[in-house]
């Protein structure tokens, strides 16, 4: 991964799931004040290339709002 944008206009194409497998000596880096992954962790790891990920091409259901939750909710029973 060379770049991490959060939410970035105009990129398009690929999106962060949210799934997250991390290294203890990465966990021990992030200070004990509230923090963003997306806005304060992963560009970091990116740029000492610390970070990768992969690209899955199945289904993906948005649970960002409470209306697309009770939806996701519904479909997986």
């Amino acid at each position: 991964m060379l770049n991490f944008y959060e939410k970035a206009i105009g990129r398009g194409g690929i999106i962060n799931a949210g799934a997250y497998w991390v290294d203890r000596d990465i966990v021990k880096e992030i200070t004990d004040h509230p923090c963003s992954l997306e806005k304060d962790i992963f560009p970091t790891l990116t740029k000492r290339r610390l970070i990768r990920g992969f690209v899955y091409s199945g289904k993906f259901i948005d649970i960002g709002v409470p209306e697309d939750l009770v939806r996701a909710q519904k479909v997986l029973g």
